[in-house]
């Protein structure tokens, strides 16, 4: 599926043209919010928190058949998604309020995609945007609310680096290639 693009309307119809020829070549009446393609472009990994649950639906990127979905927290406001540079993995990131300690809690967690397991998951206190691998695949980028963006050991989940003294809250922290 190399070559394409994929769009998504106000009303929720998914389109994917061919990048080529501008040509559309599918739709789709999806109620999620955002996708992400695998390094190949044969896999889409589908996000969708409108329904307050954390739920990914790993897709066919021809057909949007679904082949895995992932539900991770029934109460999620907010989910991010990104493969890994060999498309062997995902990571799901997913937020929600927690009343009794009166704030917001983020989980990362990483599945196998071709089994749907769980490889690893850790948590965060507050609100994460948005996630990413490296390059190399060896580390992950979240992005926050508290105005920080974290760099993470992507097999381990542990805490390596932070970078902070953003004035407000962070939308999106990426790796450049």
């Amino acid at each position: 599926v190399g070559g394409s693009i994929l769009t998504r309307s106000s009303r929720a119809t998914w389109t994917l043209w061919n990048e080529t020829t501008g040509g559309d070549v599918r739709n789709f009446s999806w109620h999620d919010d955002a996708a992400v393609f695998s390094p190949t472009g044969e896999l889409m990994l589908a996000t969708d928190a409108s329904s307050r649950s954390a739920v990914a639906r790993l897709r066919n990127a021809s057909t949007g058949e679904v082949l895995l979905k992932f539900a991770d927290n029934a109460s999620s406001t907010r989910v991010s998604a990104a493969f890994s540079p060999t498309g062997r993995y995902v990571l799901i990131v997913s937020c929600w309020y927690e009343w009794s300690i009166e704030n917001y809690t983020s989980s990362m967690v990483t599945r196998d995609v071709s089994t749907g397991d769980v490889l690893l998951s850790s948590t965060y206190q507050g609100v994460v945007r948005s996630a990413a691998w490296s390059p190399t695949g060896d580390s992950l980028l979240t992005a926050s609310d508290d105005g920080t963006a974290m760099l993470w050991n992507a097999s381990t989940g542990e805490g390596l680096r932070e970078f902070a003294g953003h004035a407000r809250e962070l939308n999106t922290a990426v790796f450049s290639p």
